[in-house]
């Protein structure tokens, strides 16, 4: 005797695959917020030592910042100059400098992250 799959138990699977979705699509979005943190901490470690590395070599950045892409470029150690000056989540980096004259930057995203989750930020200078 052949025996077909009901609309009940159709719908009991259906709901069962929603389910785990669900569940599985809520643990990616922390993994995915957490991976772009990584990243933003990661490109402005780069950005940190390759600026530090320009200005001993005596090519400092303009008080306005509006050379810093063509002396990323010409540093010869940025290929793609936006992943470097972007967050994680693509936003640039703000730039300013502080009283004593040292070039530093922020990512507003990764600051929102970080009180979310109760943490201090990580900017390479605090090491």
């Amino acid at each position: 005797m052949k025996r077909a799959v009901t609309l009940l138990e159709m719908m009991v699977v259906l709901l069962l695959i929603g389910i785990v979705t669900s569940v599985v699509g809520y643990n990616v979005r922390g993994s995915l917020a957490q991976g772009k943190a990584f990243k933003t901490q990661e490109a402005a470690r780069k950005l940190y030592s390759i600026l530090l590395l320009e200005e001993t070599r005596g090519n400092a950045l303009e008080e306005d910042f509006s050379n810093m892409p063509t002396l990323l470029q010409q540093s010869g150690l940025v290929v793609k100059v936006s992943d470097i000056t972007n967050d994680g989540w693509g936003n640039p980096f703000v730039l300013f400098r502080t009283p004593e004259g040292h070039v530093r930057f922020s990512s507003v995203k990764y600051e929102q992250y970080c009180q979310e989750k109760g943490q201090q930020p990580q900017y390479p200078w605090d090491d």
